[in-house]
């Protein structure tokens, strides 16, 4: 929850853009009292997306607490938002449900890409292969190391699974032509 100190950082920072009421020193001091005992119970991330609201809203008066609470309140139930992995970083379960159709489609071929060069190295390890007579693939297929048939049958889910969301997206634009 806010401190104090960061809830009167936060204020004063929007009273620089919209006029505050005119008061005395003690009357502030009481003001602000007010306003942190209003907000005290909000994340300051929230205070400030509030704040940020407010000051992109065209308004040039300081906002009265009845004003301001439900723009707190509103930043407060907002989701936090969806960042996108780093490319070619781990992503979690999470991270990948938030992802739009079109994102997990790139995941699974970048994991399918991922997949494949694990694979290649397999091969390009190959003392046959070093030595610059790799064998052929027939002869690689009955003799293939289990890595290698693991990570190519990755390949082949991630590939499938880009495929199956593809189609979906195709179909879901068609609809929405139609």
């Amino acid at each position: 929850m806010a401190s104090t100190d960061e809830i009167i950082d936060t204020l004063d920072a929007l009273a620089t853009h919209c006029r505050p009421p005119v008061m005395s020193t003690d009357a502030k001091a009481m003001w602000l009292r007010d306003w942190c005992g209003d907000l005290q119970s909000f994340p300051i991330e929230s205070i400030r997306g509030a704040a940020g609201v407010w000051r992109q809203s065209g308004q040039t008066k300081f906002p009265t607490p009845g004003q301001f609470l439900p723009l707190v309140r509103a930043a407060d139930r907002a989701p936090a938002p969806v960042t996108r992995p780093e490319p070619w970083g781990p992503i979690t379960d999470e991270a990948y449900q938030a992802l739009s159709l079109t994102d997990k489609i790139w995941t699974h071929q970048k994991l399918a890409h991922e997949a494949n060069m694990k694979a290649a190295q397999l091969w390009r390890a190959l003392p046959e292969t070093r030595a610059g007579n790799p064998p052929s693939w027939v002869k690689f297929e009955t003799t293939e190391p289990s890595d290698w048939k693991a990570w190519r049958q990755r390949e082949a889910n991630h590939l499938a699974e880009a495929k199956r969301l593809l189609v979906g997206l195709k179909q879901s634009k068609e609809r929405g032509a139609a």
